[in-house]
């Protein structure tokens, strides 16, 4: 059995996205990837697709990924150095920081992954500041 927490890019973020609940920006899933010999999975309960799915939908989309033990700690990577939170990698066509606060609210009433949608008052709410930090992440110094 293999477990992992998915971060959102807001690690604010709480609701489902597809079958996958999140909390404060974070999910965990778990999924039984045992192979025969031809590399096909032998699990088939439901859990376990949902749970492969995410996986597959997280690393498509931009979000971050961190294998767990079963109580959900992270495993230990080569270099022993595990942060509290992952780095942060910038979602697909999201603009740069520095780009206008008009391109990222387009960003975020049309171009966000659906589950990290904004309206478009939510969008025109906020600054291009707290807009870019809501999909990169917070600016490292």
């Amino acid at each position: 059995m293999r477990y992992f927490k998915i971060y959102t890019p807001d690690p604010t973020y709480t609701g489902r996205i597809g079958s996958v609940s999140f909390a404060d920006g974070e999910a965990r899933v778990s999924f039984d990837d045992t192979r025969n010999a031809d590399g096909i999975c032998l699990a088939d309960e439901h859990q376990v697709q949902v749970g492969r799915s995410a996986v597959l939908f997280a690393r498509r989309r931009g979000y971050r990924l961190v294998e767990t033990d079963e109580a959900g700690k992270p495993l230990p990577d080569e270099s022993d150095e595990q942060p509290k939170r992952p780095a942060f990698e910038p979602l697909p066509g999201s603009p740069s920081r520095a780009a206008s606060k008009a391109d990222w609210v387009t960003f975020a009433t049309d171009g966000a992954p659906e589950g990290l949608r904004l309206s478009k008052e939510q969008a025109e709410a906020l600054i291009r500041d707290q807009l870019a930090e809501k999909y990169l992440g917070p600016k490292e110094d």
